[in-house]
């Protein structure tokens, strides 16, 4: 069986943390879906940690992972401005191996799993659009399990009414209009103009 197979892997985004080491990670803010967007145009900080334990057979073993974020409407992986000014793709690779788990002079069986931990910072935020949703992505040597995600959406101002567009509900047609006159006043009578009478 591959690492891949065997292991189980925990990812998710947190305002802050760090690796304490001896299989644990300070975090604060942790598990936030919704970020909000800085006046500089940046996504609010945050900092993606990734867990993965693995059986004992595995410890000390070198396998690759990869860390990428991703836009979850089309899949398509975010860009940002590297160190030369040009665009690369925001995806972290690197060889990990597992260590084992508890504190020094700590009795473990020997069938007890080891951990890799990743921390990756973003103090300064990340350029992104807002009104999109996206998720971190961890590959476990080239493979991906659908769990391995976590998503978040870059919060945006409300939708704009629109004026002059198309009315929200469609108008009912209306019955033909009846033709209808309105009544004129008689005028009075002038005088010298009284109806004839019988004369005795």
């Amino acid at each position: 069986m591959s690492i891949f197979t065997d292991s189980r892997a925990v990812i998710f985004i947190a305002d802050y943390a760090s690796d304490e080491g001896n299989g644990k990670v300070g975090a604060l803010g942790i598990g936030f879906r919704v970020v909000g967007m800085n006046p500089n145009g940046l996504s609010a900080p945050q900092t993606v940690v990734v867990m993965i334990d693995v059986p004992a057979k595995h410890i000390g073993q070198q396998f690759p992972i990869s860390l990428e974020l991703r836009r979850s409407d089309n899949d398509q992986i975010v860009k940002m401005i590297g160190p030369t000014g040009q665009q690369d793709s925001l995806r972290v690779q690197q060889m990990v191996s597992a260590s084992p788990n508890g504190l020094t002079g700590v009795y473990l069986p020997p069938d007890f799993g080891g951990r890799v931990q990743v921390v990756m910072q973003f103090p300064n935020g990340i350029q992104l659009e807002p009104g999109v949703t996206y998720h971190w992505k961890l590959e476990i040597e080239g493979q991906h399990n659908k769990q391995w995600v976590s998503e978040f959406h870059m919060a945006g101002p409300p939708p704009q009414p629109i004026i002059g567009g198309p009315a929200d509900h469609p108008t009912e047609s209306m019955p033909p209009l009846t033709e209808y006159v309105v009544p004129q006043p008689k005028p009075a009578d002038a005088p010298g103009d009284e109806p004839p009478t019988d004369q005795a």
